[in-house]
């Protein structure tokens, strides 16, 4: 599944790049940028100091989901690509409808968010495994 691979990719290089910076004294403008943005994404509450940073919870959070894992859910959640709400919403996983994702056009299945693509489902999907509250001991113990 490239799609995985392509956001673990991703994944990897921020967790490299928090790892290589985690005991640092001395921040750049762009690298304090870089880890506002990293914990942006997910989700963690910064406040720009970088003689406290969330390291834990970033590192926590900031961790590769495996192909495995995906495809199975996938396959399980969308009857192998043939569900209609993976065929008319892009919608791999059963994900209940987010603001950002609603839409109620015709065709498509209400309640379920709704993705442009493939990837973006999958994508939704990664970021929901590692910042949702109800995923936690799932990130606890992949940590």
């Amino acid at each position: 599944m490239p799609y995985i691979k392509t956001q673990n990719a991703t994944i990897t290089a921020d967790r490299d790049w928090l790892m290589s910076k985690r005991y640092d004294k001395q921040w750049s403008p762009a690298e304090r940028e870089r880890l506002q943005d990293i914990a942006d994404r997910y989700k963690i509450t910064w406040r720009g100091n970088t003689r406290y940073v969330p390291w834990d919870t970033l590192l926590e959070r900031v961790d590769i989901i495996p192909t495995s894992m995906v495809a199975t859910m996938a396959a399980a959640e969308s009857g192998w690509g043939t569900s209609k709400l993976a065929r008319a919403n892009n919608n791999l996983f059963g994900m209940k409808c987010a603001q950002s994702h609603c839409n109620n056009e015709p065709g498509k299945v209400k309640g379920y968010s709704h993705f442009d693509s493939v990837k973006e489902s999958v994508d939704a999907y990664v970021a929901t495994l590692n910042t949702h509250q109800a995923y936690q001991s799932f990130r606890q113990e992949r940590a």
